[in-house]
């Protein structure tokens, strides 16, 4: 990939030299915020701000790991779902309220440097001290728009990962050519990102770093294509359909001209349906009872919703038996990858997320399975999510 023009180049290296990274006894400690204008001027949020990624170079056995992490939030589809996305949750749609700098105890709204994002060794055994890239989730597109303008709003997700891949390859230090594993990952909105960029991505690493070994890791990005609890509600698939049309998502082709007969190419973004369309290796996490996926229902449960999200998790264990490389606990809960509390801790047959995953990036396995058995919610001893 080539950039714009020489001015541009000069604008990236002014950059670089105003950056400074922090070391205390040989290992990192922040991230550092990085404008990815400067690669691309069309990689902005929705309010036209910046995108921004947030970078931590790794150091001893990490120097040759990379994880790329697409944060989660949501999105919005239309008019007033995007007006009331900017009313309720701004931070999930410009990069303005963003700090320069972040550490393991940095603040900030819905910032998820934790779990796989952390620099503890305790809390992150196995990529602690990888290379790190947290990219901020401000495009509200399930991190798959190309350069749509809808209503004022911007909507630019697959722009955005391209243009933080131009800066890793081309710009930062260590350059993502030194890697020998590489990890897409994403929770929430993120893991609908890894679904929809994971060969998109990888057909660049083949081409800029043939020699790694690059793969995919989905959290809690399993969407059911379920009718509501509740009648009144929105279904997914109409959400997705809208979000398709009116911000020009970018879906796998073969998997939108399967569908585009029926005029579904919704589909494309429901796991159940991509995966087949998806060449690139994955690993899948999925709470048995995932909060924000049991449509129309939550706690306090009751004896008849209660019974619903029992019907939804049925229907998440056979859609989902395919996958070769799953982790599932019988957890009522909303991603393991972000969080101190539940990447290291939470366990499926003695073996932690953390643990899986790591098997399956470095690990030469055909199948790598943990599902929980219990049934009943919570009835792993390991979830620690509280919901009220």
């Amino acid at each position: 990939m080539m950039f714009a023009n020489p001015t541009q180049l000069a604008r990236i290296v002014v950059g670089l030299l105003c950056l400074s990274v922090v070391f205390v006894s040989g290992q990192t400690v922040n991230f550092q915020k990085i404008d990815l204008t400067t690669v691309n001027p069309n990689a902005v949020c929705n309010d036209n701000s910046p995108a921004v990624y947030y970078f931590r170079p790794g150091y001893g056995s990490g120097s040759s790991v990379f994880t790329i992490y697409l944060e989660g939030g949501g999105l919005c589809y239309d008019k007033d779902s995007c007006e009331y996305r900017w009313n309720t949750t701004e931070h999930f749609m410009t990069s303005t309220q963003l700090p320069p700098i972040l550490n393991d105890t940095t603040k900030s709204p819905d910032v998820n440097h934790g779990g796989i994002n952390s620099g503890s060794k305790e809390a992150n055994p196995h990529f602690y001290n990888a290379n790190q890239a947290y990219i901020w989730y401000c495009s509200s597109d399930v991190w798959a728009g190309n350069n749509q303008t809808f209503n004022g709003w911007s909507f630019r997700g697959r722009i955005i990962i391209e243009a933080v891949l131009q800066h890793l390859l081309y710009v930062q230090t260590p350059s993502l050519t030194k890697a020998k594993f590489i990890l897409l990952t994403g929770f929430s909105a993120g893991g609908f990102g890894v679904l929809n960029n994971v060969d998109f991505v990888g057909e660049i690493i083949s081409q800029t770093v043939p020699y790694a070994v690059y793969k995919g890791f989905v959290d809690s990005g399993w969407v059911l294509d379920f009718p509501s609890y509740d009648p009144t509600d929105m279904p997914a698939r109409t959400m997705m359909d809208l979000a398709y049309k009116n911000f020009n998502l970018q879906f796998d082709y073969d998997c939108v001209e399967t569908f585009y007969p029926s005029q579904q190419q919704w589909r494309c973004t429901f796991a159940d349906d991509a995966l087949p369309f998806i060449s690139s290796s994955l690993f899948v996490a999925g709470y048995q009872y995932d909060m924000p996926f049991l449509p129309g229902v939550g706690a306090p449960f009751t004896n008849s919703t209660l019974e619903f999200a029992y019907v939804c998790r049925n229907n998440f264990l056979m859609q989902s038996n395919v996958v070769p490389f799953f982790f599932s606990p019988d957890c009522y809960c909303h991603g393991v990858q972000s969080y101190d509390t539940r990447w290291n801790v939470i366990t499926v047959n003695n073996v932690t997320a953390s643990e899986s995953v790591w098997q399956f990036l470095t690990g030469n396995f055909d199948t790598f399975v943990n599902i929980d058995s219990c049934a009943t919610m919570d009835c792993n001893p390991t979830c620690s999510c509280i919901w009220t």
